[in-house]
């Protein structure tokens, strides 16, 4: 492995670990021998990490690939630029505690209160359980058993008893799918990233 093609995935690191409140076992690959460095492009880059908190969002695991990056590496500076934007595909996964944590986040208050109104009547949730492939809200007074979909870019929360809640997603952010396995809540999403 080349010194350049080294410190450009340190750079990306870097970029990674600085848009993370906490990141654990980070692994990155990147092409080296499709990579052009010479003019500025990585290809086949992969990340995958667990137990992160980007933007107060707790997340398990997450896997990101993005086919290439346009970038400008200055040495003398110690600057890796992106020079354009590009887009990344993403797996991530949940479990109960940590998609409870996140309903139980102050910034997330509103979205709790919201949707425990909507289906459970009061803001009132005590835990969360995955059933039978599908999300249990457990209140202190009720728990409703939801299926969970994506429609028009929202992930929809659809109880037994007919009752829904759209929880609208970011519109840089594409849905893809959502499910339950294992014990995990997998949730798949194509995203722009803005060239710094």
């Amino acid at each position: 492995m080349n010194l350049i093609f080294r410190l450009c995935k340190n750079f990306i690191k870097i970029l990674i670990i600085s848009n993370c409140k906490s990141i654990k076992n980070l692994k990155l690959s990147i092409d080296e021998d499709k990579s052009n460095l010479k003019n500025g492009k990585l290809f086949n880059i992969n990340a995958e990490c667990n137990d992160l908190i980007y933007k107060n969002l707790c997340i398990n695991y997450i896997n990101i690939f993005c086919n290439s990056i346009d970038f400008e590496l200055q040495l003398n500076k110690r600057k890796f630029n992106i020079r354009k934007d590009f887009y990344i595909s993403c797996i991530t996964k949940f479990n109960e505690e940590f998609l409870l944590r996140n309903l139980q986040n102050k910034e997330f208050e509103e979205i709790k209160i919201s949707m425990c109104s909507r289906l459970i009547r009061r803001n009132n949730l005590k835990s969360i359980l995955f059933k039978n492939n599908n999300i249990l809200l457990i209140g202190y007074d009720k728990e409703i058993e939801c299926d969970l979909e994506i429609s028009n870019n929202n992930i929809i929360f659809k109880s037994k008893e007919s009752k829904v809640f759209n929880l609208p997603i970011d519109q840089n952010i594409k849905m893809e799918k959502i499910f339950i396995k294992d014990k995990y809540l997998y949730v798949y999403f194509n995203s722009i990233v803005k060239s710094i």
